[in-house]
């Protein structure tokens, strides 16, 4: 009997039916290229999912064109998702208020708005291994934690992996959503 090429897809696919369907978050802050690809080929991620409403990075490397090109050199496809990012308003508001409650409030508002692009993610995390990326580290203090509930909530058997910038390890963590991730902002 022949044995599966494990590098083909139609492999890592069955590999991920076993283990269940997984979608990670990462943000670059604190990493560089080379630190950022390290923590998603250890995750064996086949999707980059940029949620950025604006994928625009002073540091060298993470803008979207970049940032897409190297993922090519990973083998790693890259979409760019405008409508998942955070409305400019929002952004403004919460830099001059500094409410965490109220920018999840209005966040999370818009993003019931999203259904057609959170389907469209949906569909894609049932079929490969994505990961959700913006730019915080701590996944607490970024709106990605807000859209991973959204696909979680469409897919209640996703497993969400917050991996972080230490080694690359998920955080497995308890269901949560919008309204219970209000509270007030961690401390950076």
């Amino acid at each position: 009997m022949r044995r599966p090429n494990p590098t083909s897809l139609s492999h890592r696919k069955n590999e991920r039916i076993l283990e269940g369907m997984n979608l990670a978050t990462l943000g670059y802050e604190g990493l560089n290229l080379t630190q950022f690809f390290a923590i998603l080929h250890a995750q064996r991620i086949e999707t980059l999912v940029d949620v950025r409403q604006q994928p625009l990075s002073r540091k060298a490397g993470f803008s979207k064109s970049a940032l897409r090109a190297a993922a090519e050199q990973h083998q790693m496809a890259y979409v760019h998702l405008v409508a998942l990012g955070c409305p400019r308003p929002i952004r403004t508001a919460y830099r001059q208020d500094n409410d965490w409650h109220h920018y999840t409030e209005q966040y999370c508002a818009y993003l019931e708005t999203q259904h057609a692009v959170l389907a469209e993610v949906a569909q894609q995390v049932q079929q490969e291994r994505c990961c959700l990326i913006c730019f915080e580290a701590d996944y607490r203090s970024c709106h990605r934690m807000f859209v991973a509930d959204a696909l979680r909530a469409r897919i209640p058997a996703l497993q969400v992996q917050h991996l972080t910038i230490r080694d690359g390890a998920p955080l497995h963590l308890p269901h949560s959503n919008c309204a219970s991730n209000s509270r007030a902002r961690p401390a950076r």
